[in-house]
């Protein structure tokens, strides 16, 4: 497998996603570093995982979505003229 030094925004995105779940192998470990030294946008969503990902341990659970309402509720909004 040949090593591309320079990888796309797109690219790094999914690098950083796959960082939260478990430690990169070290060619692309480098190849996002690099990424990261040049451009400002990945470096923020960089620090946006991080911050998001200390606040779910913060938690330390994660909140669960909100029930779907009966199917048989009344929407929001009916019945009105």
């Amino acid at each position: 497998m040949k090593l591309d030094p320079t990888i796309r925004c797109r690219q790094a995105a999914r690098l950083l996603s796959e960082r939260l779940e478990a430690p990169l192998p070290t060619g692309q470990r480098l190849q996002l570093a690099g990424h990261l030294m040049i451009c400002a946008s990945c470096r923020r969503a960089d620090r946006q995982f991080v911050f998001l990902r200390t606040a779910l341990k913060a938690m330390d659970t994660v909140p669960e979505a909100p029930p779907d309402p009966p199917s048989d509720a009344p929407r929001r909004g009916a019945g009105r003229d």
